[in-house]
């Protein structure tokens, strides 16, 4: 399975547990795809933008920034993975 995120802004958004912006966790057996996308100002514990734990990540013109992780990785964490 993909996941397919295009020309998207997710900002200002804040969470106790992981993934601020986006939480990309539960399944290891998809792909998230982003294209011209922004993730902004978020906050969480760990991944204030993003919080990965998927096989793959593609991404293509994508910014970034100003993201706040508590523990690890402000702009994006990746956990163990595939």
């Amino acid at each position: 399975m993909d996941v397919l995120i295009v020309d998207t802004t997710i900002d200002g958004n804040e969470v106790e547990g992981d993934g601020g912006g986006i939480n990309a966790a539960g399944t290891l057996a998809f792909t998230l795809r982003m294209v011209r996308c922004t993730l902004s100002n978020n906050a969480a514990y760990n991944g204030g933008g993003i919080y990965l734990d998927v096989r793959y990540l593609e991404m293509a013109n994508c910014t970034i920034s100003g993201n706040d992780a508590n523990r690890r990785g402000g702009g994006m964490y990746a956990a163990a993975g595939g």
